[in-house]
């Protein structure tokens, strides 16, 4: 069964039009993990455009390699022009729970260069116009704050894929459509890597949560049918194990004695990041859609 979709976002709409939630305020949306275990691994910021949905219309759009960012801020000027400024550092590690990551960079505004359909001519200058930093709590949900000012909270935009805000009122995050094919990688705590295909078929969610049915992987050319979904594990998100959450749990049967889990803000279209109570590290790449 299909997610029951209640839109579906594109990237001109997610970037002119605002969401609002019981929770939500001009200083972005919220993912809450209530009751959630301190996570140990912190699986690296999501590249893309990230924005904060309550306003719309300014965002980053950001590329991460390795520890490294490069990005943007599309934003607007005093005169209401539209303006971008460039940033660039590493990602730095903290002594705080909640930050899976830092980043600290300075905000450079480039003028002088090419206007539409002209003749190329180089940028002739560079200025240094303020600093901004991020704080990133969930794969895919930040803090910013530029100079002094207030931090305001940003989270990725999901394009591309069917979404629904499952978990409303509590939090506008958009889960993804997950049916398709993932390449699923685990790492023990002895640092010995795993890595296997596998299918997530039979999805459903409802404001109580999400059920995801994973299957073996078998695509192989010589095989003219599809063989039937043969369960092999299972993906639940909500109030979970006595944790409000909203909280993930991936369970497969290759590992029987592991239980992945994550805050759903780990929980993305194309990765997902978790990790078991004995070091176990899992990560999923999707591999294709269904």
């Amino acid at each position: 069964m299909q997610f029951i979709l209640s839109f579906r976002l594109c990237l001109i709409g997610a970037l002119l039009v605002s969401f609002s939630s019981a929770i939500a305020t001009e200083d972005g949306p919220v993912v809450p993990c209530e009751g959630c275990p301190n996570f140990e691994t912190s699986p690296l910021p999501e590249t893309g455009i990230w924005y904060n949905p309550n306003r719309s219309g300014t965002g980053f759009m950001l590329e991460v390699q390795d520890r490294r960012v490069a990005g943007y801020y599309y934003l607007y000027s005093e005169d209401g022009d539209p303006e971008w400024l460039l940033f660039t550092s590493e990602l730095q590690s903290v002594d705080d729970p909640d930050i899976k990551w830092l980043l600290e960079a300075d905000l450079e505004r480039v003028a002088g260069g090419s206007c539409l359909s002209c003749a190329y001519e180089a940028p002739s200058s560079v200025e240094v116009v303020g600093q901004i930093r991020f704080e990133f709590l969930q794969r895919n949900l930040a803090r910013f704050q530029v100079g002094n000012g207030n931090f305001q909270n940003i989270w990725t935009l999901p394009f591309g894929w069917n979404v629904s805000p499952a978990f409303q009122p509590r939090t506008d995050y958009l889960i993804p459509e997950l049916e398709g094919f993932w390449s699923i990688s685990v790492l023990d705590e002895q640092g010995m890597l795993y890595s296997r295909g596998f299918e997530f078929v039979n999805s459903s969610d409802s404001n109580l949560g999400l059920d995801v049915i994973i299957s073996a992987l078998n695509r192989s050319p010589s095989i003219p049918e599809p063989l039937p979904p043969e369960q092999v594990g299972a993906l639940q998100c909500g109030s979970l194990d006595n944790i409000e959450g909203p909280i993930c749990k991936l369970s497969l049967d290759d590992f029987s004695e592991q239980t992945f889990v994550f805050p759903i803000g780990n929980l993305g279209g194309s990765q997902i990041h978790g990790e078991s109570s004995n070091g176990w590290v899992l990560h999923a790449n999707r591999i294709d859609v269904d």
